[in-house]
């Protein structure tokens, strides 16, 4: 899989923005910054973490205001429809919030569920190792109601060979 990722370049006039989302220790971070290196001109926005309302909204008007391509790892509305409403019982976004965003390139970072598990020595947020069986079921839900608004969403396996190289040509293919 090396290769292909050192090889494979993401076009400039790319004007969609990313966003990654998915469970902890599912390759957001890492697919941020494999992308990041292979566009020109792009801005990688690193996770918000526990933020405030006005906090993830100063971000949101960031990214909506950045007259560069935005590649988001970890994304607000998202993260608080799934992590907020499992770990805390409340989210400050709604479903509905997602329709803002339609002309973005989302990416679910999806590979198994033990990859997702081989947590080694990473420490987690609290409640996320207890809860990851209704954070990764939060995380299929957004999937599945971004393609039902006809939402550009690619699944991502970093474990599959090729992957990246067939998502590298999704986004040429779909950026615009």
């Amino acid at each position: 899989m090396i290769g292909p990722m050192k090889t494979t370049m993401i076009g400039k006039t790319m004007s969609k923005n990313i966003i990654i989302f998915g469970c902890d220790n599912s390759g957001k971070t890492t697919l941020a910054s494999n992308l990041f290196s292979r566009m020109m001109g792009a801005v990688l926005f690193p996770p918000l973490g526990p933020a405030t309302l006005d906090q993830q909204k100063a971000y949101l008007k960031r990214i909506r205001e950045s007259k560069s391509r935005c590649i988001c790892d970890r994304f607000p509305p998202i993260e608080e429809m799934v992590c907020g409403n499992v770990l805390r019982g409340t989210s400050n976004f709604k479903e509905d919030d997602l329709k803002e965003f339609l002309d973005c390139q989302f990416i679910w970072c999806n590979p198994s569920f033990t990859s997702i598990l081989n947590w080694g020595e990473r420490e987690q947020m609290k409640g996320v190792k207890e809860n990851i069986v209704p954070l990764y079921f939060g995380y299929l839900k957004i999937f599945m109601k971004l393609k039902e608004l006809g939402a550009d969403v690619f699944e991502y396996n970093w474990e599959k060979e090729e992957e990246f190289k067939n998502l590298c040509w999704h986004i040429n293919e779909r950026g615009n």
